[in-house]
């Protein structure tokens, strides 16, 4: 299974289901060619308790097939500063995987934007309503 699970703002801010992913995983990518992180790597490995390996764009970028066929063998994660699901090379290992017949999960965790959303919206209680989107995306049958 393929895992792409987005970090949190601070070392520990990854959510506790990305954890447990990483857990499972034989092998643990950390895409770190998108953002200059507020932690460094060693912090990060110290924090999950596993060995990463950084991922150039390359890496990324023009190893998808790669990647998901590994990922059919073993699993695998893609750790990413940010959320999964919004840049376009994430959703083409989605797809990808998909087009394998690989299991992908994503590891959604709470981003600043969520985090004002929330304050704004307890402000608003009284008038305003929001559909709750359960954050973990799962390919059928993951």
């Amino acid at each position: 299974m393929l895992y792409l699970i987005g970090l949190g703002l601070d070392v520990k801010g990854i959510s506790l289901q990305g954890l447990e992913a990483t857990k499972k995983c034989k092998k643990i990518y950390l895409e770190n060619y998108t953002v200059d992180f507020p932690y460094s790597l060693k912090e990060l490995e110290k924090s999950i308790e596993r060995k990463i390996i950084p991922s150039d764009r390359n890496f990324v970028e023009n190893g998808i097939e790669d990647l998901v066929k590994e990922a059919k063998k073993e699993n695998v994660a893609l750790l990413v500063y940010g959320s999964p699901l919004t840049a376009t090379t994430h959703m083409s290992l989605i797809q990808e995987a998909k087009e394998q017949k690989d299991k992908v999960r994503a590891q959604l965790h709470q981003t600043l934007q969520e985090a004002l959303l929330s304050k704004e919206l307890k402000r608003l209680r009284d008038s305003a309503s929001i559909e709750v989107i359960n954050p973990v995306f799962r390919t059928p049958g993951a």
